[in-house]
């Protein structure tokens, strides 16, 4: 009998300690002080925004007091905005989109499914007056303001110091074998010439190609090289300029880094960038993490750590900087007036034809 009610007991016990656990966990998800155990971040699948953000995650998780950060990505803009609607459920604190047609950001804030940024003067005051003028073009007007511009990954001319920068005397290298690439070039186009390509359409544009390639004195070459041929190109060959983004810098050894110079960006820049959205959370304790976020984000170390590990420059203009690429590159966009996006060109319609024309053009 003893043995009967010992086992009865132990039991009840048992049942009882479930269901008490079991009470605990529904309470505890019913709060969302469960889900705050874990949180993500959400990057785009491509273009080394995970590598960049993974070394960091341990040390984004114990500055905004959450156990785990992990990390979602997206491909497509339907995919962006599904993870923006499910904000609360998967508790996602920021989102990272390119400023790309691809991600048309107009579209992700008239969502009204953000949180606006908590302290937008101090964002201002860390971005460049031409950076802030290149985001406030591309959606409309609002009493807030949504975006935290990020990176940044201009484009710049490099000569040989035992050269000169002189377009007149040095012919210019530019790959146009990639979307990438021919994108690049519109935006360059327009930099150069900049207002009278401001707003030109690609078909427009085609037709002004040969005024172009001679004002910019293009090395017919080039045109037929991958970005990664035409750096040994540049250097075994004299009197050669090339069109790199800042990022390409990266792949340079130290000797060919010391072999050469940036050539001036002058008063109209092209960059692409990268910037920082905030999904709207309904309860305080999220919103709160939020606010956290956004302040530590605003740090200039962290602003520039997460950017140089995929060789993009900083928007924040009180980060560190440890090279003279990225000083001159900075002050340069500090002193810019105006800035085009390749991303935010449109995608040629007819590749073949756009190639055709020019090579037509060198023969």
């Amino acid at each position: 009998m003893k043995a009967k009610r010992a086992v009865r007991i132990f039991v009840f016990g048992l049942f009882f300690t479930s269901l008490l656990l079991v009470s605990i966990i529904f309470y505890l998800e019913l709060s969302g002080k469960l889900r705050d155990r874990s949180a993500y971040i959400v990057l785009p699948n491509e273009g080394g925004y995970v590598e960049s953000w993974a070394p960091y995650l341990s040390q984004l998780a114990r500055a905004l007091d959450v156990s785990d950060l992990s990390i979602k990505t997206y491909t497509t803009n339907a995919d962006l905005h599904d993870y923006i609607k499910k904000a609360d459920a998967l508790n996602i604190l920021w989102i990272e989109v390119p400023l790309s047609s691809d991600f048309p950001i107009a579209d992700i804030i008239e969502t009204d499914l953000l949180t606006p940024l908590y302290n937008p003067q101090k964002v201002l005051e860390s971005t460049p007056t031409v950076i802030q003028k290149t985001f406030f073009s591309t959606y409309p007007s609002s009493e807030n303001t949504y975006v935290l511009p990020f990176t940044m990954n201009p484009l710049v001319q490099i000569y040989k110091n035992s050269e000169t920068e002189d377009g007149e005397k040095n012919t210019l290298l530019i790959p146009l074998q990639k979307e990438e690439d021919r994108k690049n070039f519109i935006s360059f186009c327009r930099t150069t010439f900049y207002p009278y390509l401001s707003s030109m359409e690609e078909e427009n544009l085609l037709s002004t190609l040969p005024s172009l390639l001679a004002y910019l004195r293009i090395d017919k070459t080039s045109i037929n090289y991958q970005k990664s041929e035409i750096i040994p190109y540049f250097f075994k060959n004299s009197k050669k300029n090339v069109l790199i983004n800042a990022s390409d810098l990266a792949s340079f050894s130290v000797e060919q880094r010391l072999a050469v110079s940036i050539a001036s960006l002058g008063k109209t820049i092209s960059s692409d960038f990268s910037y920082l959205v905030f999904p709207q959370r309904t309860s305080d304790l999220h919103n709160e993490k939020i606010r956290s976020a956004q302040d530590y984000l605003l740090i200039p170390e962290v602003a520039f750590n997460i950017a140089s590990k995929r060789n993009h420059l900083p928007v924040n203009i009180e980060s560190i900087s440890k090279n003279v690429f990225n000083d001159f590159i900075k002050k340069q966009i500090r002193q810019a007036e105006n800035c085009f996006v390749p991303a935010l060109e449109a995608d040629i319609e007819n590749n073949e034809l756009f190639l055709k024309s020019i090579k037509i053009l060198f023969q």
